[in-house]
Order: structure tokens, then sequence, then C-alpha cells
């Protein structure tokens, strides 16, 4: 159907963002999906009566009370930025590979691989590399892998990363004749 798009008069780029947004609407669907899954079969096995139960957490000797569903959704949330940034690596491979199973393998590989080899290591500037900074949750509550490591910092890596993804993405996807 790649064919088909791009003998019509669209511009490359209008199909490249419509693929990045479609991928990227469908993984937050499938988050949606996944966290409504849980819910019901959670209120399935362990019913209702606890539905108001909160969630408490210390952070800097503060204790902090959150009710319990939103502390998921939260974490789902928070999580999703792992999807987001693991399918924009994949998708920037992708379009300079033209292979979407190389890309995956890769970015999957190097996530797994590369980051627990540095931060076994204890190398600092790995700190600076996505795979440290996606882990929102843990950089929350002060268990990221590099001591140190603030939201702001992740924020501003992940960014910069991402705004690097993306141009990889639209140049070779650009530049490439079908």
């Amino acid at each position: 159907t790649i064919k088909f798009l791009l003998i019509n008069p669209v511009k490359r780029w209008k199909i490249l963002f419509s693929k990045y947004f479609t991928t990227i609407t469908f993984g937050y669907i499938l988050i949606m999906i996944t966290y409504l899954i849980s819910a019901v079969m959670s209120l399935t096995v362990f019913g209702a009566d606890n539905l108001s139960a909160s969630f408490i957490s210390v952070s800097d000797g503060v204790a902090k009370e959150i009710p319990g569903f939103l502390y998921v959704f939260k974490n789902y949330m928070l999580g999703s930025v792992e999807i987001v940034v693991m399918s924009s690596l994949a998708f920037a491979i992708s379009s300079v590979a033209r292979s979407s199973a190389l890309a995956i393998g890769v970015s999957v590989m190097a996530y797994f691989g590369v980051m627990l080899i540095l931060s076994q290591l204890n190398i600092s500037w790995a700190r600076y590399l996505i795979w440290a900074n996606v882990d929102l949750s843990g950089i929350m509550e002060g268990s990221g892998m590099f001591m140190g490591q603030t939201l702001t910092s992740a924020f501003a890596v992940i960014a910069v990363h991402m705004v690097i993804f993306l141009m990889i993405a639209w140049d070779g996807f650009t530049r490439r004749e079908v």
C-alpha cells in the first residue's frame, strides 16, 4: 500500500507523520485496553470491597496518599513513555534500514543488552543514553539506574533523543525512493 500512497501527490513527510501518529495512537489504545482488562480482572478476582483503598508512599520522609486505581493509572502512563521512545527508535531504524524486524530487534537488544551492561559497570556517561531515562516511575521513586537522576533531566534526555529519532526517520523516509 505504501507504493500506492507514494504515487499520489501527497508529500512524503505527511505519509511519515501519519504512520508515526498511527503507531503511537495504536500503542496508547493498547495501553488503555490493558488497563481496563486489568481493572476488570482485579474487580473479578478481588472484589469491589477495597475499591477505595489508597496507596501510601514515603518520599524524603513525607508520606503521600493516592487512590490505588490512580496510582496504577499513573504507572501505566509513566510506562507509556518507554513504549513511545522504543516505538520512535524502531520507527527511525525502520525508516533507514527498510526492515521492521531489524528495527524492533536492534532497539530491544540495545535496551536489554547495552543498558544492563553499562549500568552494571557503573559507567557514568551512560546516564545520557535514552534507555537510562525511560523508567520514569523508578526515577521518580529514586531508584533509577544511576544515582541523582531527576525527572527534569530524564525528560530533557528523552526530548533530545526523540528529536534525533524523528529527524533520522524524516531524513531516511523523505530521501528514500521506492
